[in-house]
């Protein structure tokens, strides 16, 4: 009983059980706080990596945030879009929820016609009774005689 009780006395000292643990009961006492690996050390740590601990070790944090923790720029999943057509704008209709964008993914959703890289909340709008920039308006050819959008033939 003293060797156990000397090894609990050393767990304790170490901050391996809670502090006001008085009992020397190793087996219903440990620590129960989860930590979780943090190896791009951007304070969000792996969900596939965890230790329990009443500390956090080295390299470890208490939340399992990071979805890649190769990087520390990228920790948290976003929403993508497929931009079809290319102008940089995707459709709302696509979006995926993941970690890094696919081939063709976009992060913004605000395009009107994701078939046309020529209508896109950067195209101008010109007077060819067509939505050119998404902005909800469409204006008349007849407003403004003569003018033709530079992609029409």
């Amino acid at each position: 009983m003293d060797a156990e009780l000397g090894a609990w006395d050393a767990r304790a000292a170490a901050g391996r059980y809670p502090a006001g643990d008085t009992d020397a009961d190793t087996d219903t006492d440990p620590c129960t706080e989860v930590w979780y690996r943090d190896a791009d050390d951007d304070g969000y740590g792996t969900p596939t990596d965890a230790v329990t601990d009443c500390e956090a070790p080295a390299g470890h944090v208490g939340n399992d945030d990071d979805c890649d923790d190769s990087d520390a720029s990228v920790w948290s999943e976003g929403s993508w879009y497929d931009g079809i057509d290319g102008d940089g704008h995707g459709s709302a209709a696509s979006a995926t929820t993941t970690c890094h964008p696919g081939a063709g993914q976009v992060a913004v959703e605000d395009d009107c016609n994701d078939v046309n890289a020529h209508i896109s909340p950067s195209q101008p709008e010109v007077c060819n009774d067509v939505e050119d920039d998404c902005d909800g308006l469409t204006p008349a050819p007849t407003t403004c005689v003569g003018t033709r959008s530079p992609w029409e033939t």
